[in-house]
């Protein structure tokens, strides 16, 4: 089974376009450092997850998180509704070495994009998270 990981972290560097550089997966837990180094516990953000599942649950979601937990979350979004359970996300799919895994941060080290393809034989079990719209409270 090949594995293919992309990390890509967006730098904003001093340009309004920004630039992208690919990092390798062990860089993760740079992604979480820049994160938990910025201190926000109390934070809004949009979450959309999209997979083979009804309309319904392909929606996004604005999640509020106070005191890093999360308050209006829906039971199907629970394993993603803090950028920490983003984190933990990724690296259950790279420990589960996910046939395929590509991920996006942003400059504060939160995730942006993220899909997982778990097994590259089986149909429909992939799916991808998008987040946007994330403030301080």
């Amino acid at each position: 089974m090949q594995r293919r990981y992309l990390v890509v972290l967006l730098l904003l560097a001093g340009c309004s376009g920004g630039a992208t550089v690919s990092v390798p997966p062990t860089e993760l837990s740079q992604a979480r450092a820049v994160w938990t180094a910025k201190g926000l516990r109390s934070y809004r953000f949009t979450v959309q997850k999209m997979a083979f599942t009804a309309p319904e649950f392909n929606q996004p979601v604005t999640i509020t998180v106070r005191d890093g937990v999360a308050v209006d979350s829906p039971n199907h979004l629970k394993p993603y509704d803090t950028v920490e359970k983003l984190f933990s996300t990724i690296q259950q799919a790279y420990d589960a070495k996910a046939a395929n895994l590509t991920t996006e941060f942003n400059l504060d080290g939160s995730p942006r994009s993220i899909v997982v393809d778990p097994v590259a034989i089986l149909a429909d079990d992939e799916y991808s998270l998008t987040i946007t719209n994330l403030a301080p409270l």
